[in-house]
C-alpha cells in the first residue's frame, strides 16, 4: 500500500496509528486503508481504531472510527454513511502522535532521495505566439536533514527550446522583475531553479509555519516565511507571508543583482460550495507596488482544477504598460486520472497574455495552503466516500 507507520498506541479497547503516504490522493482514503490493516492485526477487545494522517512531518486530522461499523461496512453489510454517523473527526496538530507514542520505528536522518524528468518551460498567450516553450531534463534532489527540515535543489538542462522568438522589452519605469525574462531564457537554458532550505512546523492547534531560505525561485534568491490559520471546523483559511528577496543574475547560478524588497502579502481563502474556492490576496509585489489579487478556482470530483485571477496595484495604466493589470487563467489535471493506481501529483498549465512587473508575485514551490488547506473538515465529508475504496 506504500502506507508508513509513524507512530502507534496500544491500548485496552482502541488502537491509535499515525501514518504517512505519498500515494493518495485524499486523506479518507489513506485513513481507510489503515483502518482496514489496523483492523486486521487487533484483538477482538479493540473496539475503537484512530487512524492519525499526516501530511509530510505534519499531522493534519485524526479519523475516530468505530471498528464494527468500519469492519461491517468493509464487508457490504453497512455503508460509509454508517462509519460516519458513529465516527469523530478531529486535529491535534500540534500534538503529533510520533513525539509520544510508545512505538516509535526508527527514522535514519539525513534521508535522500532524487528524481530526473522531463519537464517543460513555456511562455503562453504571448504575442509572438501562442505557445513558445523548451524542453528541459529536471533533476530534482530532496534532502531531508531531520523532521520538518529540507534541503530541496532543482537543476535544469535545456533539451530544445523555441524561445528565440521570444520578445518581452518593457518601457515600464518601474523595477523589471519579470519583463527581462527573455535573459534568464536565453542566458540560463542550464539553470539552477531552486536551492533552498525550509522548516515547517504547528505551535498551536489549527496553526503552521514555513521558514525558508536560499535561492527560492528562477528570479529571486531570497529569505522569509509564511504562517497559515485553518480552523478545522470552518470553510476559510487565513495565511500571511513574507519575503527579503534579492534579484538573481541572468544565468541563474549563485550571483546576485543589486535589486531587492521585501513582498508579502495577507491572504483569505474560502471554500464555497459545488467546489469553488475563492482568494483575496492584499500586500505589497516584487517590484514594490501595492494592490490585491483576486483568485477564483473551482476543483471537480475528479480533481481537475480550474481557475482565473486578476492582480490590480497602485501603478496606473501607463506604469504597468499594455494590458493595464495583470490577469490570467490556470487549469491542473491530477495524474490519478491517467493510472490506476492512485498515483498523486498534477500537471498545471497557465496562460497570461502578457508578462509584466507589475503585480508580480514570488513563485513558491511550497505553499502552507496548497499542503494544509484542504483538510479542515468540510474537505474530509467532501471525500468521506473514498474510506472504503
Amino acid at each position: 500500500e506504500r502506507i508508513f507507520i509513524q507512530a502507534a498506541n496500544y491500548n485496552e479497547n482502541s488502537v491509535d496509528v499515525a501514518v504517512a503516504t505519498e500515494r493518495f490522493f485524499t486523506f479518507a482514503r489513506t485513513a481507510g486503508r489503515t483502518a482496514r490493516i489496523a483492523s486486521a492485526l487487533s484483538s477482538d477487545e479493540v473496539e475503537q481504531l484512530n487512524i492519525h494522517v499526516m501530511n509530510g512531518d505534519t499531522e493534519v486530522v485524526i479519523f475516530s472510527l468505530n471498528r464494527d461499523e468500519f469492519d461491517k461496512a468493509d464487508k457490504g453489510i453497512g455503508s460509509v454513511n454508517e462509519i460516519l454517523d458513529s465516527s469523530h473527526i478531529k486535529t491535534a496538530n500540534n500534538k503529533p502522535l510520533y513525539k509520544d507514542a510508545e512505538f516509535q520505528p526508527k527514522v535514519f536522518f539525513p534521508d535522500f532521495r532524487w528524481t530526473m524528468a522531463p519537464s517543460l518551460r513555456h511562455q503562453l498567450g504571448g504575442p509572438e505566439g501562442f505557445y513558445l516553450g523548451a524542453l528541459i531534463w529536471q533533476t530534482d534532489l530532496i534532502l531531508k536533514i531531520r523532521r520538518n527540515l529540507t534541503l530541496y535543489t532543482s537543476i535544469g538542462v535545456n533539451v530544445y527550446d523555441t524561445f528565440d522568438d521570444f520578445k518581452n522589452f518593457s518601457t515600464s519605469p518601474i523595477p523589471k522583475v519579470r519583463s527581462d525574462i527573455q535573459r534568464y531564457l536565453d542566458e540560463g537554458k542550464n539553470h539552477i531553479k531552486r536551492m533552498n532550505i525550509e522548516y515547517h512546523g504547528s505551535p498551536y492547534k489549527n496553526i503552521f509555519y514555513r521558514l525558508d531560505v536560499g535561492i527560492l525561485e528562477e528570479m529571486f534568491a531570497g529569505i522569509g516565511g509564511e504562517i497559515l490559520y485553518r480552523p478545522f471546523n470552518r470553510r476559510y483559511v487565513l495565511g500571511l507571508s513574507a519575503h527579503k528577496v534579492r534579484k538573481r543574475a541572468f544565468d541563474q547560478r549563485f550571483s546576485l543583482m543589486d535589486y531587492e524588497n521585501v513582498t508579502g502579502h495577507l491572504s483569505l481563502y474560502n471554500e464555497w460550495p459545488a467546489g469553488v474556492v475563492s482568494s483575496v490576496s492584499i500586500g505589497e509585489y516584487l517590484a514594490g507596488d501595492t494592490g490585491a489579487t483576486l483568485d477564483v478556482s473551482r476543483r471537480y470530483k475528479s480533481g481537475f482544477t480550474l481557475g482565473v485571477y486578476a492582480t490590480k496595484t497602485n501603478l496606473s495604466a501607463e506604469e504597468f504598460g499594455e494590458g493595464s493589470f495583470d490577469k490570467g487563467f490556470y487549469f491542473s489535471i491530477p495524474t490519478k486520472l491517467f493510472f490506476t493506481d492512485y498515483t498523486t501529483g498534477h500537471i498545471g498549465f497557465g496562460i497570461s497574455p502578457l508578462t509584466k512587473d507589475g503585480g508580480a508575485r514570488l513563485w513558491q514551490s511550497t505553499n502552507l495552503y496548497g499542503v494544509f488547506g484542504d483538510s479542515h473538515a468540510s474537505s474530509i465529508m467532501r471525500d468521506w466516500d473514498a474510506l472504503l475504496d
